[in-house]
């Protein structure tokens, strides 16, 4: 249970694919066999290293063999950041007005 693999598992289904979490993202699917640990398991293992993400590749698509990969979380946070610029929904601090002792 506290391993990796079954933490991230368990954030997609209770988290992410839970109509009552505050982090469901409506729409997503999973692959058929990976509501089970242990076959999401046979499929993704642990991380190689330590400190890794379990990510989607394309944002717009679900959890499903080739769209889902162990990568790093500076890999992760990239692809989070094109999908929600693509979206328009990345806030930067460019539109922060800098005060005058910042001048």
């Amino acid at each position: 249970v506290k391993t990796p693999a079954y933490r991230a598992w368990s954030h997609i289904i209770h988290g992410t694919l839970n109509p009552n979490s505050k982090d469901y993202i409506e729409g997503l699917e999973i692959h058929k066999s990976w509501k089970n640990f242990d076959l999401f398991y046979e499929d993704n293992g642990q991380p190689p290293q330590e400190g890794m993400a379990f990510s989607r590749i394309n944002k717009a698509e679900g959890f499903f063999p080739g769209n889902c990969r162990w990568m790093t979380k500076s890999e992760a946070s990239k692809i989070n950041a094109a999908y929600m610029k693509m979206k328009g929904t990345l806030v930067g601090r460019r539109g922060l007005k800098k005060s005058s002792a910042n001048k």
